[in-house]
């Protein structure tokens, strides 16, 4: 099975699942789409590294993500709910790693 295949798979999944998992607020269900994420970008970096085909493909979108990635990080580390913003700043990250992987 090619690895796009089984990138494109797991993002069906999540997809899929996502409604299905009580709208996703329980632990579990939160749990299972960052593992699922995660392993859809560890197979496609692998891929990647294993290819050498590397390229940055340059956005209009690029520097404001990069802003609020830099704002989420500081107000994370400035927060007086830690745990909670560390946990919005994981689904932050997540949400731009599952929009990176389907646009590739």
């Amino acid at each position: 099975m090619p690895v796009h295949k089984i990138v494109r798979f797991i993002i069906f999944f999540l997809l899929i699942f996502t409604p299905l998992a009580r709208a996703s607020v329980q632990g579990w269900a939160v749990c299972i789409i960052h593992i699922m994420t995660l392993t859809a970008l560890t197979v496609f970096l692998l891929d990647k590294a294993y290819r050498w085909d590397w390229k940055w493909i340059k956005t209009p979108l690029d520097m404001p993500i990069l802003a609020l990635i830099c704002l989420c990080t500081a107000s994370t580390v400035f927060s007086t709910h830690p745990y909670t913003s560390f946990r919005a700043l994981m689904f932050l990250l997540n949400y731009i790693v599952q929009t990176s992987e389907s646009i590739s």
